[in-house]
């Protein structure tokens, strides 16, 4: 394979991406150490929530909405950070909330207190 050929020569790898948000080692940077290379990890993305009040406000106005698709973690994590005190979340009980992969699944499944809103919370769709 192309990672056996690439490890057999034992140099230095430049893996670019963004770092994990939890400090935990990379996966890519383990695997890629596992097999001999000496990672060098440069974190070349950086993210910033933008349109949190109009998110806020949209979260107001649920019966405006048939559900709600969140399709990141990213997106879990605005919608948290846009109802500070979880109230704003009350209004959304009842609807179907609909999750794009595993990790936005888990990313909601971590925030107890909106899954304790957000009662129809279904399996990843992709």
């Amino acid at each position: 394979s192309l990672l056996q050929e690439m490890s057999e020569s034992k140099e230095k790898v430049l893996l670019l991406k963004a770092p994990n948000e939890d400090k935990s080692v990379d996966p890519y940077q383990e695997v890629l150490e596992k097999v001999g290379f000496e990672v060098n990890l440069i974190p070349v993305i950086q993210f910033n929530f933008v349109r949190s009040v109009e998110l806020g406000e949209k979260l107001k106005s649920p019966s405006e909405y048939a559900a709600m698709v969140l399709t990141s973690k990213r997106a879990v994590e605005a919608v948290k950070n846009a109802c500070p005190d979880q109230t704003l979340l009350d209004n959304w009980k009842g609807k179907p909330v609909y999750v794009v992969g595993q990790a936005t699944s888990r990313a909601v499944q971590v925030l107890k207190e909106l899954t304790e809103k957000l009662t129809n919370v279904s399996e990843p769709v992709l």
